[in-house]
């Protein structure tokens, strides 16, 4: 077992990067935004919201639609911001929760747990409890994107891809007010 806190910047193969289509968040959506000069059809695409999906991830209704958001992939399915030449990730200290978590959970021991062996070693990160307060992160604003999604739903269903951009930035600017 490696434990590296710098793998996934110097040793990974980028196999879920490759591999996976990278379903987001409200506040991943923001937090790209806020870090990018792309514009959101640049880099979201709406995904049918599968039962897997559904797993981890809130139905989103948009032109009455049920769906999920995710990063873009390129044609040989790999996210678009994955720097294959590097093996990196282009948005690497702003990356979706998603990204900064996988592959690891918390057990209900409050251990950091692998979930998926994918990686080429079997790694740790060098901080864990570092690793544990992103996943605590996460699954906040994992609760928060539930919560804004839900309002969205239920209030503009018929709404469209702009709209709900729009109205989850301003919602973002509103739980800020709330501090």
């Amino acid at each position: 077992m490696v434990n590296d806190g710098n793998f996934c910047s110097t040793r990974c193969t980028g196999f879920c990067c490759a591999s996976y289509t990278v379903l987001i968040t409200t506040e991943d959506i923001i937090r790209i935004l806020q870090n990018t000069p792309l514009k959101p059809h640049q880099f979201l695409c709406l995904y049918e919201a599968t039962d897997d999906a559904l797993q981890y991830y809130s139905k989103i209704i948009i032109n009455s639609e049920e769906v999920v958001i995710g990063l873009k992939n390129r044609d040989d399915n790999s996210c678009i911001f994955f720097l294959t030449n590097l093996g990196l990730c282009g948005m690497h200290f702003f990356k979706p929760m998603v990204c900064h978590t996988y592959p690891f959970t918390i057990n209900k021991k409050g251990k950091l747990a692998r979930i998926e062996n994918i990686c080429p070693d079997e790694w740790y990160p060098n901080d864990r409890e570092e690793m544990k307060r992103i996943i605590h992160q996460a699954w906040r604003e994992m609760k928060t994107s539930e919560k804004k999604i839900k309002y969205w739903n239920q209030n503009k269903p018929d709404g469209n891809f702009y709209e709900f951009i729009k109205y989850i930035k301003k919602a973002k600017i509103r739980d800020r007010n709330k501090k």
